[in-house]
């Protein structure tokens, strides 16, 4: 019985470490994401360094799901900054990642 158990729980683990629980927000869905290049003319609001959990019980979670979340995350927020543009500056780690956000469309 211990056995079954077992070769139930770590295919369960493996896929809920592929899962995405962060949605994009209203906000979020008018932010772009661009490259350093591409907002030479765009006004620079500030950083935002945002995170996600990268393990569940232990197991790193998939790192396109962490990505993913990571660029939800500095969408959904680059409106406290008004931003409208998110650069990701550097490489995620441990689940966390920072983003520089612009104002690239006047108001």
């Amino acid at each position: 019985m211990h056995i079954k158990s077992i070769l139930i729980v770590i295919p369960a683990l493996f896929a809920l470490s592929a899962c995405s629980w962060v949605e994009l927000n209203e906000a979020g869905e008018k932010v772009r994401v661009l490259s350093e290049d591409e907002v030479s003319k765009c006004e620079y609001k500030g950083k935002s360094t945002v995170s996600v959990t990268d393990k569940v019980v232990g197991v790193r979670r998939h790192d396109e799901a962490i990505q993913q979340e990571l660029l939800t995350l500095a969408r959904n927020g680059a409106q406290n900054l008004d931003g409208d543009t998110v650069v990701p500056i550097g490489e995620e780690s441990e689940g966390k990642r920072s983003f520089k956000v612009f104002r690239c469309v006047p108001r």
